[in-house]
């Protein structure tokens, strides 16, 4: 057994030393050195030491005009507006409700790691160096239920196999190596069956300094010589191990696939007459953890896969497979962007004087009063003698040339004034739109390279899920609108998605501030021309956009041209000649009748108020006939009275006279 961990041990030693020593990744002239100067420039640290002793003899501040970050912050700016959206697709139609949950699964697990923030860092270490990259990993909680992590890791810490020149490193790279100090305690703590072995290998370990970029040493001491920190290095690497696989039939006559190396040589015969063998290279990825000449762990094929833990960026590399950024190639711009700024502040506040023999009482003085704004030299002799040179030409030299390494600078990295924000020869909008397009052109390739990273990180997470997810999980998910919605991934869903086969789509939607102010005036102005034609132009106009949430604005013009929903069926009962023409009319016109409406307009009928004024006015017409009737009675039996009356009158006074016949 000691053999066997020696000999395993001399293997990964050498994978880790090849990744360390070969010449495309090593500290000198490969990628950490490249890498690691480029990180420094982005910091600030543009000036050697010797260049600032110099500038310290001169009086002058290593003045540092840092176009690096300004174009790194660009660039990570405009990846965090960047919008991309990945997919699981099934090959089959019946994979495709097991495909849409696997999508939602991941989704989850992209809020779960909060991976824009993640997948921030991992660009923002390709911007700069030129590599980054993505680990996705198990761990269990308390409940022993499988999560799934994603992370990004410090991209000086890996050490690929430096012969892959493949963008996916599962493709032809033999070992991927991480390489990470820990505290001796925590190491300890890690591995406690080796924590006695951890402390004898401190022991006999020469005690010396290490390098954060260098790692050359695998354990770190402190100043009384105990040791500090221990650098751990956990290699995944490949086996490869050839297969024989006979395609043939069962007794039922089904068709069968089986390793020739599980069947029985009796039944071995049976078989390959009933069908044929082929044989395949079948990779196995175990993982290793050792330091110095200690081996910690070992696991053979801990996921179960053959794809490796990690994902990198890479946004160029070179034919020897280093990795480069667009800040390497612009170093040499902005060392002399830095040199001629200071080379004209310097020429401005220095002056230079022709003078003769034992013209000045004392040179140190005169040159003294020369650099002061107000100084005050005295001569012997005629003044006209002294002949002084403000260098004032030299600087505007030094300026120009200044002025023409930042435009080098821009040329060199592909952003331009525009782009960045900043005063330029083009004032319309649409102009500065299209030279930020063109420059989204030349950094398209490393935004293109992303989207392959996150091609392959979804691959990995898929492997993962199908690999440890055996029991159904609810999950809770926020949509584009912020709703929160719950997804079941139930073990029937399970065991279909281990058994079947997916693609990652993954949908790019670049974005930015400029682009998306132009398109909304651009629809602000064609609508009021558009709106008359109806809703279906206004819906290819915003189609033709790229204005964020697109999606949802369409099916918002698309419901505005939906039909009105049905009204609810009521029960009304109504009496009709109660009614006055205008309830009339609105009722007509409620039931979709215009007919009936237009008749009652044509035709009114007379209100309730109407017919009782009309059955008042008839009552006192008659009440009025009545009384005058009543009157006239009464005069005529009033004039009946008064003729009696008259009658009797005379007849009474014919009594008094003496009448010839007298009553009996």
């Amino acid at each position: 057994m000691a053999t066997d961990n020696e000999a395993l041990l001399t293997k990964l030693d050498g994978y880790f030393r090849s990744a360390q020593d070969h010449p495309s990744w090593s500290e000198t002239n490969g990628w950490r050195g490249h890498a690691a100067t480029c990180f420094r420039y982005r910091e600030g640290e543009q000036w050697t030491a010797a260049e600032l002793r110099e500038l310290e003899k001169r009086g002058q501040p290593p003045t540092v005009n840092n176009q690096i970050k300004v174009t790194v912050d660009r660039l990570v700016g405009q990846f965090v507006l960047q919008r991309q959206a990945i997919a699981y697709s099934g090959r089959n139609p019946v994979d495709e409700p097991v495909a849409e949950v696997l999508t939602d699964v991941f989704r989850f697990i992209r809020q779960n790691n909060n991976l824009e923030f993640e997948e921030r860092e991992c660009a923002e270490d390709g911007f700069v160096g030129g590599f980054g990259v993505l680990s996705a990993y198990v761990t269990f909680d308390d409940t022993f239920q499988p999560e799934i992590k994603v992370r990004a890791l410090d991209p000086f810490e890996i050490f690929p196999d430096p012969h892959s020149r493949r963008y996916d490193w599962n493709d032809d790279a033999q070992f991927i190596c991480h390489a990470k100090w820990l505290a001796f305690e925590e190491a300890a703590a890690l591995y406690p069956d080796q924590a006695t072995a951890l402390l004898n290998m401190a022991d006999t370990v020469q005690a010396g300094v290490s390098d954060a970029l260098r790692n050359t040493n695998y354990i770190d001491f402190d100043s009384q010589g105990r040791p500090r920190r221990l650098r751990i290095v956990e290699c995944w690497y490949k086996v490869r191990e050839r297969q024989t696989l006979l395609l043939t039939t069962g007794d039922d006559g089904q068709p069968l696939t089986i390793d020739a190396a599980s069947v029985p040589r009796s039944r071995l015969r049976v078989l390959r007459a009933r069908g044929r063998e082929i044989e395949r290279v079948q990779n196995r990825v175990n993982r290793a953890v050792f330091t110095s000449h200690l081996l910690l762990s070992h696991t053979v094929n801990p996921h179960d896969s053959d794809l490796f833990p990690y994902v990198p960026f890479f946004v160029q590399r070179r034919k020897n497979g280093e990795p480069y950024s667009l800040i390497w190639t612009a170093l040499t711009m902005q060392d002399a962007i830095n040199k001629r700024e200071s080379k004209a502040l310097h020429l401005l506040n220095t002056n230079q004087a022709l003078i003769g023999e034992n013209t000045v009482r004392d040179k140190d003085e005169f040159a003294s009063e020369l650099a002061r704004p107000d100084g005050i030299m005295e001569v012997r002799g005629d003044p006209r003698n002294v002949v002084l040179s403000r260098n004032v030409e030299l600087a505007q030299g030094q300026l120009l040339m200044h002025q023409e390494a930042k435009g080098d600078f821009r040329r060199v990295t592909g952003v331009n004034p525009d782009a960045m924000g900043e005063r330029s020869e083009v004032r319309s909008g649409i102009g500065i739109a299209r030279k930020q397009a063109m420059t989204d052109m030349v950094l398209t390739p490393a935004f293109h390279n992303f989207s392959r990273t996150r091609s392959l990180l979804a691959r990995l997470v898929l492997a993962l899920v199908q690999r440890f997810f055996t029991e159904q999980k609810v999950f809770a998910i926020r949509d584009d609108m912020g709703a929160t919605r719950q997804v079941v991934l139930g073990t029937d869903m399970i065991a279909r998605a281990k058994q079947s086969i997916y693609d990652v789509v993954v949908k790019e939607q670049p974005d930015s501030t400029t682009m998306q102010e132009q398109q909304q005036q651009m629809l602000l102005q064609a609508l009021p021309q558009i709106l008359p034609f109806g809703a279906p132009w206004v819906e290819m106009l915003v189609q033709m956009s790229e204005l964020r949430h697109k999606d949802e604005l369409l099916e918002r013009i698309r419901a505005m041209q939906a039909p009105p929903p049905p009204e609810p069926k009521i029960s009304v009962s109504l009496q009709w000649a109660a009614l006055t023409t205008e309830e009339k009319i609105a009722w007509a016109g409620q039931w979709k009748m215009p007919a009936l409406a237009q008749a009652q307009m044509m035709n009114p009928q007379p209100t309730d108020a109407a017919r009782r004024a009309e059955s008042d006015q008839g009552y006192q017409q008659m009440e009025m006939a009545r009384q005058g009737m009543e009157m006239d009675q009464d005069r005529e039996m009033q004039g009946m009275k008064m003729a009696e009356l008259a009658i009797k009158m005379r007849k009474t006074n014919g009594r008094d006279e003496g009448t010839e016949n007298p009553p009996r």
